[in-house]
């Protein structure tokens, strides 16, 4: 990369999301918010445009399909750079003793000193010993360091370390507001710590309770917000009492779902920063609320790689049974388990391959906690209708009896 290809590229930092558009408003306050910060603090300037609605359609359990506005917006703030040297992101050290989490701006992914980075060492003072974080640079030239908070003003050049970390914190806080609202985050300010295997197996009751995992996005009932609440409830008796019967809904089948999540992060090897960070919580020993959110995003994470693994035969759908009338599907295969949200409440759809290949679709108000991608079924139900979904015939099923059997 030349200087001057360099130079264009560090000048903004520039990220699209798409939001649903209800959470607009709320977006659009702490982005202004942060703004005014920035100009408190003489930090790097921010813009932001808003692109047209779109919609997405979506099929409710009544086979009805509407459409979901979102919106599109476009975010630009400059990046922090220095003495040619460019910011790319921020490694923690604390939240995982002897690990390390990343957190790099939107777009940009980990190089590969960040990637093999061992914690607590700076690049510029040579020694390793305890840090709360430490910062990935690239100069114009290329090279990439990995450098101390107290390291950054002798290596820069710069008076105010505190206020090359604060650009960069500025920077990641923009653009986390907007993954928040477009698809969710973790957080929190608890300072409570719980057996990460046990937390796990209470985020897939909550999952199961719930109908699936939902995203912060602002929502009331977002799942990181509402474990912490179940998990380390207040003195308020009510809240007390909502703990107390959440934990006895804990079931075996909870409890081997969170252990067959850890077993196959244990595996993965991925450079993913996403993955990354998510393995890194499921090894350590106790997990903190401040967490909650990689912790949550484990199940929805584990429930996609499991329906990535069923096997679909090269047999075409077709539609099966008579409309209105009720029939043994036979065997099949747990493909998808994905929530949704309608004037009752909501549910869980569930997409059933049977062995003949005919795909079965159901609404289901409530599942057994043992459905879940890949798993084996014998099927029962009345058929509600022949439907098509991208061109795939499906038969949509009402009051399904499902048995679990051996694969």
């Amino acid at each position: 990369m030349t200087n001057a290809e360099h130079a264009a590229a560090v000048e903004n930092a520039v990220s699209s999301f798409l939001i649903p558009v209800q959470n607009r408003g709320v977006l659009e306050a702490k982005l202004t918010k942060l703004q005014k910060r920035a100009q408190k603090l003489e930090l790097l300037k921010i813009s932001w445009t808003w692109g047209e609605e779109v919609t997405i359609d979506r099929t409710l359990d009544d086979g009805r399909r509407v459409g979901t506005l979102w919106v599109n917006i476009s975010v630009s703030t400059e990046r922090p750079c220095f003495a040619g040297w460019e910011f790319l992101g921020v490694l923690n050290h604390t939240d995982v003793p002897g690990q390390i989490l990343r957190k790099m701006i939107p777009g940009i992914p980990a190089p590969v000193e960040a990637v093999n980075a061992v914690a607590g060492q700076c690049d510029h003072c040579q020694k390793a010993r305890a840090r709360l974080e430490t910062f990935v640079v690239r100069h114009e030239d290329g090279r990439v360091k990995i450098v101390g908070r107290n390291c950054l003003a002798d290596f820069l050049g710069h008076a105010s370390p505190a206020q090359l970390a604060g650009s960069l914190s500025y920077v990641l806080d923009v653009f986390g507001a907007c993954e928040d609202a477009g698809e969710g985050g973790g957080g929190g300010k608890w300072v409570f710590a719980e057996k990460t295997l046990h937390l796990l197996a209470l985020s897939c009751l909550l999952c199961r309770l719930d109908g699936g995992f939902k995203p912060r996005a602002f929502e009331e009932r977002a799942t990181a917000t509402v474990l912490g609440q179940l998990v380390w409830p207040s003195k308020r008796p009510e809240e007390q009492l909502a703990s107390e019967e959440f934990h006895r809904q804990l079931t075996l089948a909870d409890c081997e779902r969170a252990w067959a999540a850890l077993s196959w992060l244990a595996d993965v090897r991925d450079g993913n920063d996403f993955i990354h960070n998510i393995r890194i919580i499921a090894g350590a020993g106790s997990t903190t609320a401040k967490n909650l959110g990689l912790l949550c995003a484990i199940v929805p994470a584990f429930d996609r790689e499991a329906g990535r693994r069923v096997v679909k035969p090269a047999i075409e759908s077709a539609h099966v049974g008579e409309v209105g009338a009720r029939a043994d599907f036979g065997r099949g295969v747990v493909e998808r388990c994905f929530s949704f949200d309608n004037q009752w409440g909501g549910g869980t759809l569930v997409i059933i391959r049977l062995t003949s290949g005919a795909v079965l679709k159901w609404a289901a108000s409530r599942t057994d906690q043992w459905v879940v991608p890949g798993v084996t079924v014998e099927v029962a139900g009345t058929v509600k209708r022949h439907a098509e979904y991208k061109g795939t015939p499906q038969t949509e099923i009402s009051r399904a009896k499902l048995q679990q059997v051996a694969a």
